[in-house]
Parts: C-alpha cells; sequence; structure tokens
C-alpha cells in the first residue's frame, strides 16, 4: 500500500481552524496523513485548550502552537509535505512561494485585500463569495477558485459548538448584537465609553435586547465599567462564547458595530442583516495605515445606521428586505474599479513606507507617533 499524502495547515485557530475543518470535509474522498499548525501570540490556557477542543474533530497526526510565523521554518522541512494550506499569513508568503501545491483559505471579508500575485505557486483559493460581492480579487489568472460552501461550514460549526457544551444563547426575543473590535484600544475608555452607551442606549429605548461582543482574543477594559453602569437594566447583556459568533446559529434580529468583519459574515453565513455604526465618529484618523483598507472595505459593503434607521422599529423581515435591497445594488469588489484602487493604493503607500522608515512592512505594525502623523494625511 501506498504512503498516505501528508498535508499541512497552518491556521490562526478558532474560526480559522472551523475554516481548515470545512477544507477537509468538502475534501473528504481520500486518505490523508494531517499536520495542524495554530500560529497566533495569544497561547494562554484557554485558547490552547478550545482550540483542541475544535481540532479533536478531525484525526490530525500531530498538532503545534506556534507563536511567531518564523518558528514554523525551523519546526520542519516543509518539503515534506505534498499540499500546504494557509490561511492568509501575508509575512510568510514570500517564503511559502518555494513549495509546491500552495493552496490559501481566507479568514474573513478582510482577507480579500490581500495581495496574492507574488505567489507564483499557488494553485488555489478557498473561499466564500461573501454576499455573492467580496473574494480575493488581486491574485494570479491561473490560480483555482473554490467556494468554501456555507452549508458546511454551518455543519461543521454546529459540530465544534456541540463539543464546547456552551449554554450561551440568547433567551430574549428581540435582539441586537453589537460587536466589539479590538481597534477600540486606540481610543481612549472615556471616549469609546461614550460611543457604546450612546448606540446601547438607542436600541434599548426601541425595546431590544443589547448583547456586547467583545472580539475573542482581547479584552475590552470598559466592559466592567459597562457591566456596572448597566447592572440594573434587564436589556443589556454581555455575550461571552468561546468562538467567534459566526459559528453560532443565533437568532438576532441585528448586528451592528463600527469596524468588525462579523458585519458581513453573520449576514453571510447566518441571515443577521447588519448596519455599520458611524465610524469616524468614533476614531477620527486614529488609525494606522494597515486598518484603513479594512475601513474602506466595510465602509462599502455594510449598510450605513442612517440608511437603516427608518426599519429599526419594524420586524425582523423587515429589516433583512431592506438590508439585502442595499447590498444587492452594489458591485462585486472584482468589478469595483475605483475600491480595488484605493485598496491597492494603500498597499502601495505601505511599500512606500518600507523605504521611507527602513522597515519591512508586509503586515499592518503598530506605527510609531511619527509614522501615523504622516498616515493620516493620507
Amino acid at each position: 500500500m501506498p504512503d498516505m499524502k501528508k498535508r499541512l495547515f497552518l491556521t490562526t485557530g478558532l474560526i480559522s481552524l472551523i475554516n481548515a475543518l470545512c477544507i477537509i470535509k468538502q475534501n473528504a474522498q481520500a486518505d490523508f496523513e494531517d499536520t495542524l499548525v495554530i500560529i497566533s501570540f495569544s497561547q494562554d490556557e484557554n485558547f490552547v485548550n478550545t482550540n483542541r477542543k475544535i481540532a479533536s474533530c478531525h484525526n490530525f497526526s500531530k498538532i503545534y502552537f506556534l507563536k511567531k510565523e518564523k518558528e514554523l521554518f525551523s519546526l520542519f522541512d516543509l518539503n515534506n509535505f505534498d499540499c500546504i494550506y494557509s490561511a492568509t499569513f501575508s509575512i510568510i508568503y514570500n517564503r511559502l512561494n518555494r513549495y509546491k501545491n500552495l493552496y490559501i483559505f481566507d479568514e474573513g471579508p478582510g482577507s480579500v485585500t490581500t495581495d496574492l500575485t507574488a505567489l507564483k505557486n499557488l494553485k488555489g483559493i478557498y473561499s466564500p463569495c461573501f454576499l455573492n460581492k467580496l473574494s480575493i480579487f488581486n491574485v494570479n489568472k491561473n490560480v483555482k477558485r473554490i467556494e468554501t460552501d456555507s452549508d458546511v461550514f454551518k455543519k461543521v460549526s454546529k459540530t465544534v459548538v456541540n463539543l464546547l457544551n456552551e449554554d450561551t444563547k440568547p433567551k430574549t426575543s428581540k435582539n441586537v448584537l453589537f460587536i466589539g473590535h479590538y481597534v477600540y484600544r486606540r481610543l481612549s475608555d472615556k471616549k469609546a465609553l461614550e460611543f457604546y452607551k450612546k448606540y446601547i442606549d438607542y436600541f434599548i429605548n426601541l425595546n431590544y435586547d443589547v448583547y456586547l461582543k467583545t472580539h475573542p482574543r482581547d479584552i475590552d477594559t470598559i466592559v466592567p465599567v459597562l457591566e456596572n453602569d448597566y447592572k440594573n437594566n434587564s436589556k443589556f447583556h454581555i455575550l461571552k462564547t468561546g468562538l467567534p459568533i459566526e459559528a453560532y446559529d443565533y437568532n438576532f434580529d441585528l448586528v451592528i458595530g463600527s469596524y468588525s468583519g462579523t458585519l458581513v459574515t453573520l449576514a453571510h453565513f447566518r441571515k443577521i442583516p447588519s448596519l455599520q455604526l458611524p465610524m469616524y465618529e468614533l476614531y477620527g484618523c486614529n488609525f494606522g495605515l494597515g486598518y484603513k483598507k479594512f475601513f474602506v472595505l466595510y465602509d462599502a459593503y455594510t449598510p450605513k445606521f442612517e440608511e437603516m434607521e427608518d426599519v429599526l422599529s419594524k420586524t425582523k423581515e423587515e429589516i433583512w428586505h431592506r438590508y439585502i435591497k442595499i447590498i444587492n445594488k452594489k458591485q462585486k469588489l472584482s468589478d469595483n474599479t475605483e475600491l480595488k484602487n484605493i485598496i491597492l493604493y494603500k498597499r502601495n503607500i505601505l511599500n512606500s513606507l518600507s523605504c521611507l522608515f527602513k522597515k519591512k512592512f508586509l503586515t499592518p505594525p503598530p506605527f510609531t507617533k511619527k509614522e501615523n502623523k504622516i498616515l493620516c494625511r493620507l
């Protein structure tokens, strides 16, 4: 009997790992010896245990946890694998390019801005076409595009959620999900708190229960303040889950936020309408260049608060109807020359900054004050 082919899966864990499991399920026609590597700065006990539970859905021969991408190349010889499946780690693309049979899978809508043209050995991309509008566009023409099956994603997610045995499903009937994001760390607690409370109060006054979900890799320092301020209000809740929210079959009426791919993914996978709160009201220019392309992307493909405001007191069906009507009028990203140019222009600016500051910016760095002053003028 010939040896089984060997595959390597490079992920960041959590939703990225679930996406890897979806690829495995979509390619279940043959047996493989699969190795899993989870690369993440977050390596606490809870993160590791959660990802081990998720990984138990498949019989991986070996599982490794790494803090830095560069550790991968001292771990083993990648030439020993017949196929490599990697999440969108832009920082190691130039080193993965030398290996045969390379496949990339995205981790969410932000991945569609990734430049893959330098990957000459890239065989294929696994990606949902989010909302039938968003897919990776900056890629060579001969690369095969393989659509991630939404039904497979939901089945795999259901298996994973059952494994974790969490009882976090909202018990109320009219709910809005408020998505937090780690970019809030760039704000003062006072400014972030004012922003949160303005919209929490707005939706509570519309008779919604508001569930605040913070970023899974971050601790939002103002959450304890909000918990205290709303301790006597039964309509405010902190939603604590072990996985990104896309994995759960929760029946929210609406998801809101200012800067998050979840505004797109919950609509795509779970048919939950979303709206974007006024991001510049919150951030101004207080973010680095690496984030700007995502702002542009989410701004273009999420309805604005003012576009949805008049239906927010109506039924979920009416809100969804308005949402999908707005989305259907939007161009596909692959056809949206203006938006593509903006994204690529920002990338070219990033390359220019590499020369200006004599740093190699392959992934959004934490910019210095001097650098941010320049970025804010772009």
